[in-house]
């Protein structure tokens, strides 16, 4: 390996740390923004939770490819509060996964843009980003996702940025490429996508790397964020 190549991967691997740190700091906040609710409850979650037996706060599981994903609302309550990092919906698979979502029904087959929460979102993600990068999108941790009856399409938020450019609103065409909400959950599940908390199992990866004469880091982490 060229001293070039050497360095390049030390910085993706330092990349590649940092990224799992900031996604450990934002489910943390987001954790913490999650408590303060829970000790300040408005009229809406005792609505909410007399009307659907449940509440709001409360994570909503299920499975997918026999993966338990958890669900937590993040949307604003009341009118003078707002969501937490820019979204609606936290995906997460407890210790090792999340994906921050943000909502938005088209109308009139437009979908309208809110630049200054899209850009919160966008902050809440690991990756170093935007512009969009199609090759980081494994390791997003916020996505955007346009749905009505007619449409499910599920973006990374800067990819979605990127498709509003410079205008306040673009046409549900512009969103084709996304993923459905069935496939979205799939990939996620199956760890295709969504900011790591924590490293891939080490015991076989080491053995495997080490067998095929490669070189291989391991970073200790003493203490964590909320965990």
């Amino acid at each position: 390996m060229e001293n070039a190549e050497w360095q390049q991967l030390v910085r993706d691997i330092n990349l590649d740390v940092g990224g799992i740190i900031r996604g450990q700091r934002t489910l943390e906040e987001v954790n913490e923004e999650l408590r303060g609710r829970k000790g300040r409850p408005i009229e809406e979650d005792f609505i909410h939770a007399d009307a659907l037996g449940h509440d709001p706060g409360v994570p909503r599981k299920f499975e997918v490819d026999g993966v338990e994903i958890e669900t937590r609302m993040l949307h604003r309550r009341g009118m003078h509060q707002r969501d937490v990092k820019g979204a609606d919906l936290l995906y997460e698979i407890a210790g090792r996964k999340f994906v921050l979502i943000q909502y938005k029904t088209p109308n009139r087959n437009r979908v309208k843009l809110d630049r200054r929460q899209l850009k919160e979102l966008m902050g809440a993600c690991p990756n170093a980003c935007p512009p969009h990068v199609p090759g980081f999108w494994p390791t997003c941790g916020a996505w955007y996702a346009v749905r009505s009856t007619g449409i499910s399409a599920y973006v990374p938020a800067c990819k979605a940025e990127e498709l509003f450019d410079d205008a306040d609103s673009c046409s549900v065409a512009h969103f084709g490429s996304g993923l459905s909400h069935e496939t979205f959950q799939q990939v996620f599940a199956r760890c295709f996508t969504g900011a790591r908390i924590a490293p891939m199992e080490m015991a076989y990866l080491s053995w495997a790397m080490l067998e095929a004469d490669r070189v291989l880091f391991t970073v200790l982490q003493r203490g964590s964020f909320g965990r």
